[in-house]
């Protein structure tokens, strides 16, 4: 049960908010000036691994998909278009899923919840604040930092006993991420997840 636990460490894409059709045109949109078959190969990369950085998933498209080395001012062209998208589409209150912002809402007084996610860290910071998500949160954490590293680093900063924290997710980045550092995983709006040995999958909370 979710509310025995005294830690709770939450995505964000996909769990706090509806935002993985906005992310997705983003790419579309960023990308545009490749190959639609290019372009296909990253959007399957992208939603096998929803939970992973778009830092990653650029030098994935570099690198593995046109075998190109990646440039930093291609990076940052990329980077920004992708950004600016997102900033302007996700800030969208009606994007919000009702059912895990009102449990942070009722118990963000008695439990300590933290955001782990592949969104950029800045971006990250910025929309929760434009969604007056902010003072529910203990720390918001995002990219260019593995999500493995920041669940650790919460761990770790604030002495947590991981048998008090679990880590809610809709992404194997996500179940992945609480496996490497022992804590238990909440499957969640993904039913891909839903046969995962040892975690636990909410159809509601």
């Amino acid at each position: 049960m979710i509310t025995s636990y005294k830690n709770i460490i939450w995505d964000f894409d996909g769990v706090l908010i509806n935002s993985n059709q906005i992310r997705e045109a983003a790419f579309r949109e960023a990308f545009s000036g490749y190959s639609k078959k290019n372009i296909a190969e990253l959007i399957e990369f992208h939603k096998l691994n929803e939970g992973l950085s778009r830092y990653v998933k650029i030098e994935y498209f570099f690198n593995k998909i046109l075998s190109q080395k990646l440039s930093k001012k291609k990076s940052n062209e990329i980077l920004k278009i992708y950004g600016n998208i997102c900033l302007e589409k996700l800030k969208d209150k009606s994007l919000l899923i009702d059912e895990t912002t009102s449990f942070v809402r009722q118990y963000n007084n008695t439990k300590d919840f933290h955001i782990a996610s592949g969104s950029d860290n800045n971006e990250l910071n910025y929309l929760c604040k434009s969604l007056d998500l902010k003072p529910f949160f203990k720390s918001i954490n995002g990219s260019p930092e593995p999500k493995k590293d920041i669940v650790k680093r919460i761990i770790s900063q604030n002495n947590y006993c991981i048998s008090e924290t679990c880590l809610i997710g809709d992404s194997i980045n996500d179940y992945e991420a609480a496996h490497y550092n022992k804590i238990f995983f909440f499957g969640y709006n993904n039913l891909k997840l839903q046969n995962i040995q040892n975690t636990s999958y909410l159809k509601n909370l």
